[in-house]
């Protein structure tokens, strides 16, 4: 089909791409996964062959980082009665410091207008990949700018594809938010291939470094990946959903774990408790991710000269279990903002070390009654703030955002 790339355009010759390309075939068992993992030594794939940056400087620059230890971290989690767990700083922080860079564990498009991986807008009449093993209606939720993409985000896409028809279905017969639906597949399928192949988690991450949009984006910068564990230790606040959603989502959930006869195992690891609180995790503590759409300005020779950058919008939703410890305040004095998937989260203004490192869960621009409403009935607390309206206290985060 014109403007749709082959999946034969990927070349599963290179070591870096097979255990990709195994991930997101229907027939490939996890022990051959897991030869092709000892075989080729994933975790050795970054040669001077595949990447610009020799082995040599990259273990310098890996080292240069690890010799601070943690105590060279800019912040301290903390318990203070009445608040629960709180980022504080350990210095003094100029404004549009950046605390850190981290990629979902698991993240979803809220159409098919973006890249599943990278969350770059898909421009009309330009190659699209997809998943070789979507058919095509899959093929409209579930699309790539580019092979990097595709392989990057094999993984957590591996078991939803065999069942986004369903999950569609079960959606609207149950009343359950699809996209909810879609990333708790996500969070199962990633946890699953990662315990069933080690090489996984290394192959996933080097293959996300290795990208070129990632390696130039975020070059010298300190990446940070999360596991399943860090998700689970999210909070649910299970105990405080109405009824009416629990009963939705968890019939909805009994009827996704049906759909699963294609993997035994994988159907007994869906558990449906787990899954039911995976939910809640979801609904009380997932992120919005943004990106900005940008639009390239060539010139005669058509090479890119400048890059046009059109407003933000929100493209997806993510698991950040870093992100999510940073607490709700009306006067934010921490932000974030989407770039290729990841969250990059910095100061917006000058912090004092004891200070607590705070996002805002809401918009601030609100009265304060609706405020407070919105994050009982969202959040689960009471905000106790006297800010009236908030007037331009998130000014400067555009110029921060593109520093």
């Amino acid at each position: 089909m014109a403007g749709r790339h082959a999946w034969s355009r990927i070349d599963v010759s290179e070591p870096q791409n097979q255990m990709a390309t195994l991930i997101l075939n229907p027939d490939a068992t996890l022990e051959t996964m897991a030869t092709l993992a000892v075989g080729h030594n994933i975790s050795d794939a970054a040669t001077p062959e595949n990447t610009s940056v020799t082995p040599a400087k990259k273990k310098k620059k890996k080292k240069k980082k690890k010799k601070g230890g943690s105590g060279s971290l800019p912040f301290s989690i903390v318990k203070k009665e009445g608040r629960g767990r709180c980022v504080i700083a350990n210095h003094d922080l100029p404004v549009g410091f950046e605390l850190f860079c981290e990629r979902p564990f698991a993240s979803v498009t809220l159409d098919a207008s973006s890249c599943s991986f990278c969350f770059q807008q898909l421009r009309p009449g330009k190659c699209v990949f997809h998943c070789p093993s979507c058919d095509d209606d899959n093929k409209q939720v579930v699309q790539y700018c580019c092979k990097e993409c595709v392989l990057c985000d094999a993984d957590a896409h591996s078991m939803e594809c065999r069942l986004l028809p369903d999950i569609r279905q079960i959606a609207i017969v149950k009343d359950v938010d699809e996209l909810l639906l879609r990333l708790i597949m996500r969070i199962f399928s990633k946890h699953y291939i990662c315990t069933k192949v080690a090489a996984a988690v290394s192959h996933t991450q080097e293959q996300i470094r290795r990208h070129p949009f990632v390696a130039y984006e975020f070059k010298n910068k300190e990446l940070l990946f999360t596991n399943y564990d860090e998700v689970i230790c999210m909070v649910d606040h299970s105990e405080k959903v109405e009824d009416s959603w629990k009963n939705a989502v968890q019939e909805g959930l009994v009827a996704m774990r049906e759909r699963i006869h294609f993997d035994e195992t994988f159907q007994q690891m869906f558990d449906l408790e787990v899954a039911f609180r995976l939910a809640c995790k979801i609904n009380s503590n997932a992120h919005g991710i943004a990106n900005r759409s940008v639009v390239p300005e060539f010139n005669d020779e058509g090479k890119v000269i400048t890059f046009q950058e059109n407003a933000d919008y929100t493209a997806g939703l993510g698991m950040f279990p870093n992100l999510a410890l940073l607490n709700h305040s009306c006067d934010p004095n921490v932000l974030y903002f989407g770039e290729l998937g990841f969250n990059r989260v910095k100061t917006s203004r000058a912090i004092s070390a004891g200070e607590e490192l705070c996002v805002t869960y809401i918009d601030t621009y609100q009265p304060r009654d609706m405020r407070q409403g919105e994050l009982l009935r969202t959040k689960y607390f009471q905000c106790t703030c006297r800010l009236p309206i908030q007037q331009g206290r998130l000014g400067p985060w555009v110029e921060l955002g593109r520093s």
